[in-house]
């Protein structure tokens, strides 16, 4: 499990808000 690209994946739809 990437947890790296997850977080990644998390904080550019919070930015995309």
């Amino acid at each position: 499990m990437h947890a790296r690209s997850y977080l990644g994946f998390l904080v550019v739809n919070v930015l995309r808000k």
